[in-house]
């Protein structure tokens, strides 16, 4: 009865949060105005049973996917402000394949920051141990299974936990990277399922989550639904399941529909030990048809009539029993792809004399918004980035013209929001897509344009907004004074927080499709979108030597006969236009040699006297008709007059060509 109360009252609270919103044209309230005044900052986690002695130990580290339980997303302890960002530069690259799926790129989850140890996950599901000064790898485990990410890592309890395929999750040693137990999660009987999320680690369990399989049609795959787990970290064991769907036939077709899960990390109180998360939208959508594969036409939806609970929902669930304390549901009959997914924040808000603790959340709808974390109840919804007149419609047409709707589901809020001082910064992309009832058509990804946002978390107002020419997939960090975001072409940008000034920017080797962690001097971003090298790359206070690392092929490969396309990430240095201009510090070209040392006395020319070399002043190069055989392959950056550097500079790999 108590649960039934909390449901309805939760829908009048959103209805009427709905209405004023429509009424006003903008951002809502359910609070009073009121004077602005200072909001006290996101409750700071404290000490507790279960929590691990990584994360608990490690404050000036970044030991969880968002920095802490509350998903901040903020670091007041670095070196880095807006005083000495122009002084960053690039410490190490490390290298990574292109994604097999092309639109994820090769990594997305936040790499881990644990003493001086780098751990992440790219979207082969392989996992790495790295040093973080260095950027040398101390283990990986190799599983190459295909996720569409936004996957990653936990670390608790000596552990490293990752999910080893779509259905399993795993914990490695975090000394050794060897498998300690590996669990399957049950998805069979609800239909194919997929982890897509990174873990969190506490309260002696780990917390993930699964999706529905991403289907060609109808953006889900039937049948299934998105499940919340924790397991005992100590023996894999699942301890509590949660299914986001509150309907055993899946809303009356379960041969077509399916639903739910949560994409990103949730976020936890850890003084009351209850967990939020933002649950993924329903499917099919925006509907199906014949032509499809149903057995009948279902346009808009029509195949799950109804809300579709507790899709598209913000859920609080106790963290050691996995109860259902209350939800609220923001859109609900999502015909159009909008996941409410990025990680809810934790924050406080005051009012007048009103405090209270809230919760944070957002997703593809492009809106962002507050709730109060006691009861669930509506406080505000701002919504960010480009909306047009149909972005709330409930049916698309089904014969004729398709209608234009922004933000399509590639848009909206897409990436991780960061919380500091009474305002969360909100990452945004603006791509629409044509839609009628039963097909979806995004426009081209180069059409779209990017946001970051910042909202004040009394009443939910815009106080400033950077714009920027491609979507924002960087999500939001704050770093003392400056709060940092990327796109997906590879730009990375600092604002000052306060004011939204742009005081840094910096081009990545390649897209960023994933937020960064940061350590005292060090902010380590997911340069692996697709285009260019992808790397994940390390900038450092005061890092300014010339660096040049081999992108592919890696070092032991083996390719075949023929071309060999060689590709290198050349940082802190900037190569010429052309070969042969005058001498410029910090500039000149690149010198591969096959099967010979490279020169590198100073002052004389980088040329063997005998062997085969090639100069470029490009970061790629194709060696062709490369025998069969085991090579060595070197790359020195050089002065624009062929000499080496004063400290030389060279990487070298050996690969093995096979036949043909």
């Amino acid at each position: 009865m108590q649960e039934s109360t909390l449901r309805l009252g939760t829908r009048i609270i959103t209805l009427l949060a709905l209405l004023v919103l429509a009424a006003l044209g903008g951002c809502s309230s359910a609070a009073p105005a009121s004077s602005p005044t200072s909001s006290p900052d996101a409750p700071v986690p404290t000490p507790a049973a279960g929590i691990p002695p990584e994360v608990a130990g490690s404050p000036a580290n970044w030991p969880l996917a968002n920095k802490d339980y509350a998903n901040t997303r903020a670091v007041i302890d670095s070196t880095i402000d807006s005083h000495n960002i122009r002084y960053m530069g690039a410490a190490w690259a490390f290298p990574l394949p292109q994604g097999q799926d092309t639109s994820p790129g090769a990594l997305t989850g936040s790499p881990l920051i644990v003493g001086n140890v780098v751990v992440f996950q790219d979207t082969l599901r392989n996992v790495f141990a790295l040093d973080l000064d260095t950027g040398k790898r101390k283990w990986e485990v190799i599983n190459n299974n295909l996720s569409s990410g936004p996957n990653g890592v936990a670390v608790g309890w000596g552990k490293v936990f990752a999910a080893a395929d779509s259905g399993s999750l795993s914990a490695y040693s975090l000394e050794t990277g060897q498998e300690l137990w590996t669990t399957a999660l049950p998805g069979a009987e609800t239909g194919p399922v997929e982890i897509r999320t990174q873990p969190v680690a506490y309260g002696d369990l780990v917390l993930v989550s699964t999706v529905p399989e991403t289907a060609s049609a109808g953006g889900r795959a039937a049948g299934a639904m998105g499940l919340n787990y924790a397991l005992a970290q100590d023996t894999g064991q699942i301890v509590w399941s949660f299914n986001t769907v509150d309907s055993a036939d899946l809303w009356g077709n379960k041969d077509l529909n399916s639903g739910g899960g949560s994409l990103y990390p949730p976020a936890v109180d850890v003084e009351t030990g209850n967990t939020y998360w933002g649950v993924a939208g329903p499917g099919p959508y925006p509907g199906i048809s014949r032509q499809m594969g149903s057995p009948a036409n279902y346009p808009s939806g029509g195949s799950r009539p109804g809300p579709n609970l507790y899709t598209n929902s913000m859920i609080q669930l106790n963290a050691q029993t996995g109860s259902l304390d209350w939800y609220n549901q923001v859109w609900p009959h999502d015909i159009a792809g909008y996941d409410l997914h990025v990680s809810p924040v934790l924050a406080s808000r005051t009012v007048g004399a009103d405090t209270r603790s809230i919760v944070i959340g957002a997703g593809k709808m492009g809106h962002v918004y507050a709730f109060d974390r006691s009861s669930g109840a509506l406080l505000w919804d701002c919504p960010v980035g480009i909306h047009n007149a149909n972005t709330h419609l409930m049916t698309y047409p089904t014969a004729g013209n398709t209608v234009l709707v922004y933000p399509g589901p590639l848009g909206g809020v897409s990436s991780p929001m960061a919380y500091a001082d009474g305002t969360v910064y909100v990452p945004v992309t603006n791509l629409g897509v044509n839609s009628t009832g039963y097909t979806q058509n995004l426009l081209p990804a180069d059409k779209g344009t990017g946001e970051l946002v910042a909202v004040d978390v009394k009443m939910g107002q815009v106080k400033w907004t950077g714009y920027l020419p491609s979507p924002s997939t960087g999500g939001a960090t704050v770093v003392n004074d400056l709060v940092f975001t990327a796109t997906a072409e590879g730009m990375i940008y600092g604002y000052m927080a306060a004011t939204g000034e742009l005081v840094w920017a910096h081009k990545a080797p390649a897209g960023v499709s994933g937020a960064p962690a940061v350590s005292d001097t060090y902010m380590i971003w997911n340069c692996a979108g697709p285009g260019g090298s992808p790397a994940l790359l390390a900038f450092k206070f005061g890092a300014y030597q010339p660096i040049v690392q081999f992108a592919s092929p890696a070092d032991n490969a083996t390719v075949p006969a023929g071309n060999l396309q060689l590709s290198l990430h050349v940082l802190n240095f900037n190569l010429a236009d052309k070969i042969g201009q005058r001498n410029v510090p910090g500039e000149g070209h690149i010198i591969y040699y096959l099967n010979v040392e490279p020169p590198t006395l100073l002052g004389e020319p980088a040329i063997p006297e005998q062997g085969t070399w090639f100069a470029t002043h490009q970061n790629s190069y194709t060696l062709r008709n490369l025998p069969p055989g085991t090579h060595t392959i070197h790359a020195q950056l050089v002065n624009n007059n062929h000499t080496p550097l004063a400290s030389p500079v060279v990487s070298t790999i050996t690969i093995t060509v096979g036949g043909s």
